[in-house]
């Protein structure tokens, strides 16, 4: 006779970095989402990964190669960004997330979603979107944001990418944006 264990685990795709986060943001336990500190600003120590003027935080681990995705939920929430950053994009100063200062963003604000491109905002869905799913494919220099709901296309910056590229998110909501968890299945034959 056969046993077979199967164990479904959990496991994010992204994992942010606290050591980046603004000191007005809340990252949860398990470092899988942001929202604004309930407490206003935060006791926390100052560095040089910090962004220290507006409300961002990166993922820990950046990309300079390959394919990655993952996808957030960010319903509830009416003042995000999500996208990725380059490893050197200024932390110190307020700079618009376009691909100038080394964002590739999509956020909503006054209730539109749009891109951040270098010289306009373009407005790319309507604001009843829950959950992106960013898919950065660095070696074909893509970034691209699609909805999670039905996979509708909501834009794709293209770019030859020749920094590491994090994951970025940047909430002024109390209400957290969620990196969502992919389910992993672990089969054992005993």
């Amino acid at each position: 006779m056969q046993l077979i264990l199967r164990n479904l685990m959990r496991s994010y795709p992204v994992v942010l970095d606290p050591n980046t986060a603004n000191s007005f943001l809340s990252i949860s336990a398990d470092l899988s989402s942001v929202s604004i500190s309930e407490n206003h600003q935060l006791q926390i120590p100052d560095n040089p990964e910090r962004f220290s003027v507006f409300n961002g935080v990166l993922g820990s681990e950046g990309f300079s190669s390959g394919t990655h995705s993952w996808e957030v939920e960010v319903e509830g929430s009416d003042d995000w960004v999500v996208g990725v950053a380059e490893e050197s994009v200024n932390r110190n100063i307020r700079v618009r997330a376009n691909p100038a200062n080394g964002f590739y963003c999509i956020w909503r604000k006054d209730g539109k979603i749009v891109a951040g491109l270098n010289s306009v905002e373009k407005t790319i869905a309507k604001p009843a979107v829950h959950g992106i799913v960013v898919i950065l494919n660095w070696d074909k220099g893509k970034v691209t944001f699609s909805s999670a709901e039905n996979n509708e296309l909501l834009y794709t910056f293209k770019n030859k990418f020749k920094k590491k590229m994090y994951p970025y998110f940047y909430n002024k909501s109390k209400t957290p944006l969620k990196i969502q968890p992919i389910q992993t299945s672990i089969t054992d034959k005993i």
